[in-house]
């Protein structure tokens, strides 16, 4: 099952702090999901926002609440999973070269449903 708030309009992010996140060649515009992701573990797929196909070798990195930052990448068919996260609230972004920079949060708890995966639709655009 995937995360139903993902699935609504993103808002575009004006002066939020991406402080230490990677930055795309070009990046001018940044959209932050609507809420957090509730999640068990920090896995899931990047799709393109216009057909839902997979969207390859998307960076996706986490930061945690001391400011550290670790990242993975999207392989062909667009799942990226990190081999731990701790529990608790983290910062996370994707980011493409010539795609809209994702932003948002994901909350890491073993209440969160087993099935909940993360979903990032990646819209073309800088």
């Amino acid at each position: 099952m995937l995360w139903q708030p993902l699935l609504s309009i993103p808002r575009k992010r004006q002066n939020d702090s991406i402080l230490g996140f990677t930055k795309a060649n070009i990046e001018h515009i940044v959209v932050e999901l609507s809420g957090p992701v509730h999640v068990r573990s920090v896995a899931g797929n990047t799709v393109f926002f216009a057909d839902g196909r997979p969207c390859a070798k998307v960076l996706f990195e986490i930061r945690n609440k001391a400011g550290q930052v670790r990242g993975v990448t999207s392989d062909v068919r667009g799942p990226f999973k990190f081999s731990e996260a701790a529990p608790g609230s983290h910062d996370c972004k994707a980011t493409k070269d010539g795609f809209q920079s994702v932003t948002g949060k994901i909350i890491v708890s073993k209440p969160a449903r087993r099935t909940s995966k993360i979903q990032i639709k990646m819209e073309v655009g800088v």
